[in-house]
């Protein structure tokens, strides 16, 4: 912190000196337009600089990847809608367009989503459920993890239950 406070001391010395004007009387002034006009690329890029340090500080850059991230899947939930036959927005996914239209999306968000951006959201399971949270499977059909297909809800629930059993 003290570094920082020298720094801005020194530049401020830098910038004001060389436009003090001292008076006879022992006063001086400044004369402002002419210290803006000739430093205005230094006062720019300092205040960039600020911007961007308080950005980082106040949670934006997390704000700016959440909004990417949603961005990102609603284009793609759209796409993989508008990709497959049978799909209609709204209505309630069958299993046969349910697991085409989820492979879809995730194929549409893997492709052109940016590879930061991927990795930021956890990788390709993590996409997945928040695919499958956005979709309406209606009240027969869930979401089986380990296959990674959309099964009859009965069905999970049968193949839980002998799990369980085993």
């Amino acid at each position: 912190m003290r570094r920082f406070i020298f720094a801005a001391v020194a530049l401020g010395v830098a910038l004001f000196l060389p436009f003090a004007a001292s008076a006879a009387d022992g006063s001086f002034s400044i004369s402002w337009g002419d210290l803006v006009a000739s430093n205005i690329d230094t006062i720019a890029m300092v205040v960039v600089a600020v911007i961007l340090w308080l950005a980082g500080k106040t949670g934006l850059k997390q704000y700016l990847y959440t909004k990417s991230a949603e961005q990102l899947l609603a284009k793609a939930i759209t796409y993989g809608f508008n990709s497959v036959a049978g799909a209609a927005k709204g209505k309630a996914l069958t299993i046969d367009t349910g697991n085409a239209v989820v492979n879809t999306i995730l194929n549409y968000v893997l492709s052109k989503g940016p590879g930061w951006l991927i990795t930021w959201m956890g990788g390709e399971a993590a996409i997945m459920e928040m695919i499958i949270a956005r979709l309406d499977l209606g009240a027969e059909i869930s979401w089986d993890a380990e296959s990674r297909t959309l099964v009859f809800a009965d069905d999970n629930a049968e193949a839980a239950g002998s799990a369980a059993s085993a």
